[in-house]
């Protein structure tokens, strides 16, 4: 057995990103179908993000997500639009809220590698690494949209109830 914490970070185009994460836990050969039934349900990304590093604003994305049991996912997701103003000890703060504007989103999880592909309704299509521990975390190629600086883009994803 071996012990992993997983984290999943997808990274979209125009600063969005998506994360999901769960505990460390013990993991052995039928590990892909612990990992498939912890990842089964709705996942949802908060109204809004803040940041303190400007280098990171513009970077997440919303989604709201249903991960069926074999790793499919489709659902919606959102670009934060963000403003920034002093915050504390000279530090500049950024707040992004949800545009609302959502667009559909699908994909499929390939739980044995840990990374997976998603399709972006009006942005396209790229692939994903993924950590979950207590959110699910989603990270892009820093490069996918070829267009202007390259950007990670991630997601923070909290598990809804049922």
């Amino acid at each position: 057995m071996r012990c992993h914490l997983v984290k999943w970070v997808v990274s979209l185009g125009c600063g969005w990103a998506l994360a999901f994460s769960w505990s460390a836990r013990a993991v052995d050969g039928a590990q892909a179908g612990g990992i498939v039934t912890q990842l089964s349900g709705r996942w949802v990304s908060t109204e809004h993000v803040t940041f303190t590093n400007p280098n990171r604003a513009g970077s997440a994305f919303f989604l709201d997500v249903v991960i069926a049991p074999d790793g499919k996912f489709q659902g919606t997701w959102d670009e934060y639009s963000c403003i920034s103003y002093p915050g504390p000890y000279s530090t500049m703060t950024i707040s992004c809220s949800r545009v609302q504007r959502p667009a559909k989103v699908r994909g499929r999880f390939d739980l044995n590698a840990r990374s997976g592909e998603i399709e972006l309704d009006r942005l396209g299509r790229t692939s994903f690494a993924y950590t979950l521990g207590t959110e699910l975390l989603l990270e892009l190629p820093k490069d996918w949209l070829k267009q202007g600086d390259a950007v990670l883009y991630t997601s923070n994803l909290a598990r809804q109830a049922k």
